[in-house]
């Protein structure tokens, strides 16, 4: 059963280190947000004390990635990229804790790179080859393609304002018509996780909408051999339709594998989506790099459901999850859902998740870019909080 699979897999509880959360824009009650907040254990961060500027511009449907300036002579202390942003420069980096405190825009490096034809969709933190691998749009194809930026300093003598830009990754591209995520994109959601048996990684897109329908699908690119990759139906799908929901990288049951939770369904000649509160583990056999082929749905549900909401990784105790849409029909409102301004814990050695009212947000948002523990680095909120 459920539970006795839980209970047979859970380590000994481990002592709490200093976990932190950044989340960084998203759409408030009066617009788009430039401001940041920084969830330590105590607490969140005061605005005034919070050191990281506020971004360049307000903007919502933002994905953020924390990471190590990687082949850095001196210093080498994380980064921050926050991509999604209107307009040509889609991206923006800033390192404060390198004393770097100016928001600075990532461009093209590699030449004919045209950034002005491509429209930014998803990004995520390589495991590989640290740096981020973003997912673009061509706007006069409609094919999907990806670039990679290895977030390297362009010259040791220079500051952290200058960092590597973007070039061509060896990721194959995505026709316009690829299962996974309909022709909205952005509402599917992309993740690079470790497998099981310490295999780098897989890459999935999961769930997405076609423009009448959530979808279930799973697609997952991974290496055939010889350091070539290719996308590939996954042989079992999420389980149940998702748009707009989160997905991460995560340890479960002893195995290393890709959660998603949340998001929102709606079917056709639906006129109002439903926001989610399930979550849904899924994992390879060992030895199988190419597919998710266990799925398991039987994680405690959310307090609240929510979709566009951010999902980080809470080191041993489980995950936190805050702010979103709720979607529904609301007498006297003429739009289709409600902001969030919630948070809470899923407590993983109990299987159950439980509202953290003290933790309440200052303004409810969604949309935001969020960080907090990744695959190698880790959001120490005290850091970026100056008490």
């Amino acid at each position: 059963s459920c539970l006795l699979l839980i209970l047979s897999s859970l380590p000994l509880l481990l002592l709490s280190s200093d976990h932190g959360v950044i989340i960084l824009g998203g759409e408030g009650p009066d617009g788009p947000l430039d401001t940041i907040a920084v969830l330590t254990e105590d607490g969140w961060c005061p605005s005034e004390n919070v050191i990281i500027p506020p971004l360049p511009m307000a903007a919502a449907g933002l994905t953020a990635h924390h990471g190590h300036v990687v082949r850095s002579e001196n210093l080498g202390r994380e980064y921050l990229m926050v991509c999604g942003f209107p307009g040509e420069t889609a991206c923006f980096q800033i390192s404060p804790l390198n004393g770097h405190f100016v928001w600075s825009p990532v461009g093209a490096d590699e030449e004919n790179l045209d950034m002005s034809e491509l429209e930014y969709v998803h990004s995520y933190t390589n495991m590989i080859k640290d740096g981020v691998t973003s997912m673009w749009m061509n706007k006069t194809s409609g094919e999907y393609q990806f670039l990679w930026s290895p977030m390297t300093r362009k010259d040791p003598d220079v500051g952290f304002e200058q960092m590597a830009g973007w070039y061509v990754d060896h990721v194959p591209n995505l026709t316009a018509d690829s299962p996974s995520f309909g022709i909205y994109a952005h509402l599917s959601c992309m993740a690079q996780h470790t497998l099981s048996d310490g295999y780098p990684s897989m890459v999935t897109i999961s769930g997405g909408y076609d423009g009448t329908d959530s979808l279930s699908d799973l697609t997952v690119m991974s290496d055939v051999g010889d350091g070539d990759w290719e996308w590939h139906a996954d042989s079992l799908d999420i389980g149940q339709p998702r748009s707009e929901h989160s997905c991460l990288s995560f340890d479960y049951l002893g195995e290393s594998g890709l959660v998603m939770a949340g998001g929102y369904a709606i079917a056709k000649n639906g006129h109002v989506p439903s926001s989610l509160s399930s979550l849904v583990f899924m994992f390879a056999d060992g030895g199988n790099h190419d597919d998710l082929s266990n799925i398991f749905s039987c994680m405690g549900e959310m307090v609240k459901p929510r979709a566009g909401f951010g999902l980080a990784d809470w080191g041993e105790e489980g995950l936190v999850a805050m702010g979103g849409k709720n979607y529904g029909i609301f007498p006297g409102q003429s739009g289709s859902y409600r902001l969030m301004d919630t948070v809470e814990i899923w407590n993983k050695y109990e299987d159950s998740w439980s509202a953290r009212e003290e933790w309440r947000m200052d303004t409810p948002r969604a949309g935001f870019g969020i960080v907090a523990k990744g695959a190698r680095s880790e959001v120490h909120g005290s850091e970026y909080c100056s008490l």
